[in-house]
């Protein structure tokens, strides 16, 4: 879509979403990055109940070819609880719940200040932070974890169908059956992490929470050291809470989540257990840090499959990049398993 057909989409989009009056649309420009959506900043001015508002808003349209299983109306509905929390999310001005005015689910929300980066954790980050700095930003980033996973919502808010009472094994379930169908040719390493995993299923969590699904410094702005918004819901569920702990301790991410001699995996577990007040299952853990990588073979395949018919918006290397990773997860987290059933 070109300008044009943007803002006038923004425009009805609003109208069907209440606003009775004129939206103005300015400064309109695309955003390079998400890699679930299509991205456009603008500032927005209209009137509501009598007064004058002007924000500074972004719309996210889902892509043709999406990675998450379901849709946009649970990330709408986890981002408008959340809202009435302290955790720090974008507010939700405007959804097209049935792709009417975009083609493609759509939402208008809040555009907060920062920048996203990957390194930010990093010595190599842009932000010009320090360690003493970045250890912060890191303890941070682990308190909204828990604040995230302590969220009450209302009964009935969330629920959905999909919902299960093992959702270690509703994530595997769905992954394995999703590379299975989109595999260009089978690949042994892959049944091998998949028959590890369905080994070494942690327990059912006590309490279903809610699971950010992509959890870590990249999918976060910051500002001044501080998070100003944690962003990209689309993966968003109810499920362990171990899960969003897994992804971002998964060696995967190890080097970009984690601070050498500063802020390490103990040092995120226990932050995690302080901000929450529970004890960690570390096998459970190393359960969903796996999982994480298979997560990502998962995505690989499907990119893979949809480059060989035709579709390139989402270039990838081949699948062989990220199993080396995903088999030496396994080893690793095997080794620890035995050690700890050792001490035990």
């Amino acid at each position: 879509m070109d300008e044009r057909e943007i803002i006038d989409g923004i425009a009805t989009l609003a109208r069907s979403n209440g606003v009775s009056g004129p939206v103005e649309i300015k400064a309109l420009k695309r955003v390079r990055g998400g890699n679930s959506s299509e991205i456009w900043a603008f500032d927005g001015n209209w009137s509501e109940n009598g007064a004058y508002v002007a924000r500074p808003l972004i719309l996210r349209s889902g892509a043709d070819n999406e990675f998450s299983f379901g849709g946009r109306d649970m990330e709408y509905r986890v981002l408008k609880a959340l809202e009435r929390s302290d955790v720090k999310v974008p507010r939700i001005y405007w959804f097209d719940p049935a792709g009417t005015h975009f083609g493609r689910q759509t939402m208008v929300m809040e555009r907060s200040p920062g920048i996203a980066e990957r390194l930010v954790m990093t010595d190599r980050n842009g932000l010009g932070l320090d360690q003493s700095a970045r250890v912060a930003l890191g303890q941070e980033i682990i308190d909204l974890l828990g604040r995230i996973h302590a969220f009450e919502a209302a009964p009935g808010e969330l629920d959905s169908p999909t919902d299960q009472a093992h959702p270690a094994a509703d994530r595997l379930r769905a992954h394995d059956q999703a590379i299975e169908k989109l595999e260009l040719e089978p690949m042994v390493e892959l049944r091998i992490a998949s028959w590890w995993l369905w080994k070494n299923l942690p327990p059912p969590p006590e309490r279903l929470t809610i699971v950010h699904g992509d959890y870590r410094p990249a999918n976060m702005l910051v500002e001044k050291g501080r998070v100003t918004a944690i962003l990209d819901w689309e993966f968003t569920s109810l499920g362990d809470p171990l899960e969003d702990l897994g992804w971002y301790l998964t060696p995967y991410y190890a080097k970009e989540h984690l601070i050498p001699g500063a802020l390490s995996y103990d040092d995120v577990i226990a932050r995690y257990e302080q901000a929450t007040g529970t004890v960690v299952n570390r096998a459970a853990v190393r359960f969903w840090g796996v999982f994480a990588i298979y997560k990502l073979a998962y995505m690989t395949i499907a990119a893979l499959r949809w480059m060989a018919e035709g579709d390139a918006s989402r270039m990838t290397s081949s699948g062989r990049f990220i199993l080396k990773p995903l088999l030496a997860a396994i080893a690793d987290a095997t080794s620890d398993n035995r050690s700890e059933d050792g001490a035990r």
